[in-house]
């Protein structure tokens, strides 16, 4: 899958480097699903190890124009929730 990304997104990944001190943050970064073992993209990913826990943020970039209905919430969700980035296997 090719890495997409738009110019909110690299905003968001600018902010995000400069605010996360001693955290990785990758754009456009590649999750693995704990389930199917199939790769899926985050728009922008933090990773972290605080007191002694990896941490992992993930975030999708949504221009306004496109409404964020139900469904693309709990699809967003169920693909954060079952994704772990692809080097921890």
């Amino acid at each position: 899958m090719p890495k997409r990304t738009n110019v909110f997104q690299k905003i968001v990944f600018l902010v995000k480097k400069h605010a996360a001190t001693g955290a990785t943050v990758t754009e456009s970064k590649l999750l693995r699903d704990r389930i199917t073992g199939a790769a899926r993209e985050v728009d922008i990913c933090v990773e972290s190890v605080i007191v002694g826990h990896e941490v992992v943020v993930s975030l999708e970039c949504r221009d306004r124009g496109r409404k964020a209905d139900v469904q693309w919430v709990e699809e967003m969700k169920t693909k954060h929730d079952v994704s772990r980035p692809m080097h921890w296997y």
